[in-house]
């Protein structure tokens, strides 16, 4: 009686420890068989439909576009030929780690260095400014050195008459300083055609302005002095002077600098609001001096459909110091000049019109 073949069995078990298994040829013979079956059934079988999503490239009919803030631009992209769109800044922002060589990443990750603290100060000045807020962080050593007292005569005398009866006039004074020592040394640089700071590598912007933009920033608002009723009209004067310092500054650092300041049209208007519930009639002599500088300057700084809004004003209060054309002319640049920016903002001869 001849017997039958045995069974081939579907499934074989091997001892991963006993590799020598692998090579039985009863072991070898069932895998092969397992795997053409397998292959064998598949190639019969019906296939479902591809389960994958097309994708389109329509953009939808309401797009949600999330827009990166501008507060700082480290890339600098003013100096490009065309505008950047926040997905091009964005993969700027990530490339620039990548292009910093060893030795300067070691130096910027090394916990002694003062480069990382006023790296971040700096930043939080840029993103506080967009607001007009108070920075988060406090300035590293070194940061905010004492600014000289370099105050014009005229305007010492404006200010010291504000200062002997309202004490919070005083940190109006160092603002001040801040701004004529940022003026005289613009000055001179491009009297003496010293224009590194164009290099993108140069901190000369973040250092000159960093810290007047941070002490303006830091100074108390109307609302947190305790004073009475009468003071109000003060109060918004000094308001008025810390928001066009802001402005002017600002105003500097983009035309001058060729730096990024988006702050300057939050500025402006956060000051019209202001200027335009300011009392003038309370006034004395100081203030309405004071009164007619933040007016022309802010003039200055007007875009050129709404440059003439303010000529009435600055009529009178001409009017009411009792000056002409050219006095009033010699007041503005004896308080602070800002001639610095002739060439580089569209002149308003709003003295010129406004009387003689």
């Amino acid at each position: 009686m001849k017997l039958s073949p045995p069974a081939e069995d579907d499934f074989v078990f091997v001892n991963v420890s006993r590799p020598d298994e692998f090579k039985s040829a009863s072991t070898q013979r069932t895998i092969r068989r397992r795997v053409m079956r397998d292959i064998g059934r598949s190639r019969r079988r019906t296939r479902p439909g591809q389960r994958t999503w097309s994708v389109t490239l329509r953009a939808p009919s309401d797009p949600v576009t999330e827009h990166i803030p501008v507060s700082i631009d480290p890339c600098n992209t003013t100096l490009y030929p065309g505008p950047m769109s926040d997905r091009a800044l964005q993969l700027m922002h990530f490339s620039m780690p990548l292009e910093i060589s060893a030795p300067p990443r070691a130096y910027l990750s090394d916990p002694r260095s003062d480069y990382g603290p006023r790296l971040r100060v700096s930043l939080d000045v840029a993103g506080s400014v967009m607001e007009d807020s108070r920075p988060r962080l406090p300035t590293p050593p070194g940061f905010a050195s004492q600014v000289p007292n370099i105050l014009s005569p005229t305007l010492g005398k404006l200010l010291g008459n504000l200062v002997a009866r309202y004490d919070y006039y005083s940190d109006i004074t160092t603002a001040f300083s801040y701004a004529n020592f940022i003026v005289q040394y613009t000055d001179g640089s491009l009297r003496r055609s010293e224009t590194t700071w164009l290099n993108e590598d140069n901190l000369t912007v973040i250092e000159l302005f960093g810290p007047a933009t941070h002490f303006l920033l830091c100074m108390s608002r109307p609302t947190e002095i305790n004073s009475s009723a009468t003071d109000i009209p003060i109060l918004q004067l000094r308001e008025a002077l810390r928001l066009v310092l802001l402005l002017f500054l600002g105003t500097l650092k983009q035309a001058v600098f060729l730096f990024t300041a988006h702050e300057c049209e939050y500025l402006w208007c956060k000051l019209s609001t202001l200027i335009s519930q300011i009392e003038k009639a309370k006034y004395d002599d100081s203030c309405l001096k004071l009164y007619f500088w933040v007016l022309v300057t802010m003039s200055r700084f007007s875009h050129s459909i709404q440059s003439s809004m303010y000529l009435d004003d600055i009529s009178a209060v001409l009017n009411l110091l009792g000056m002409g054309r050219k006095e009033g002319l010699d007041l503005v640049q004896s308080i602070l000049s800002i001639n610095i920016l002739d060439g580089y903002l569209p002149f308003l001869p709003a003295l010129e019109t406004s009387g003689s």
